[in-house]
């Protein structure tokens, strides 16, 4: 009976733990998603310094598709969101892929749907690493390609 109540217990660890890890999972999706209303409405405000502000760190570095400079430091994350917001009339951000690494720490693939002041709109991917910090979830790194992620 001991060996039993043993393995019983072993699985319902076992079951436990994995609903707290999709807790853990959803939670984390939310959050982030919720970081992304914020860049998709202050987008469409022309908010550059308010994107900075309430996305990135300081130490952010921002780089992607044919692009020389490696962005970092608010001065150079603002011009640079200032450069794409002006040229915008909004831009949709689907969180396609959400990874913790910790319980401080995650990735996320994301697709920009974003729509030109001239123009059709078209397709942007990034890869953002986040992080945990006192004043919620930032991105730390984010690189930036055309296209689409797959589902």
């Amino acid at each position: 009976m001991n060996k039993f109540n043993n393995i019983l217990a072993g699985l319902l660890l076992a079951a436990s733990s994995q609903l707290a890890l999709a807790g853990s999972q959803a939670d984390l999706t939310q959050a982030l998603r919720e970081r992304l209303d914020v860049v998709e409405t202050k987008w469409g405000q022309k908010d550059a310094a308010g994107i900075v502000a309430e996305t990135y760190v300081p130490e952010t570095e921002i780089t992607g598709e044919q692009t020389p400079t490696l962005y970092t430091g608010t001065a150079q994350l603002t011009e640079l969101v200032e450069s794409l917001v002006k040229d915008s009339k909004s831009a949709d951000i689907a969180l396609n892929r959400v990874t913790a690494l910790d319980k401080d720490s995650a990735y996320s693939w994301v697709t920009w749907t974003v729509v030109p002041n001239e123009g059709e709109p078209f397709k942007m991917k990034s890869l953002f690493v986040w992080k945990q910090t006192p004043q919620g979830w930032r991105v730390v790194a984010d690189m930036y390609a055309s296209g689409e992620i797959p589902q």
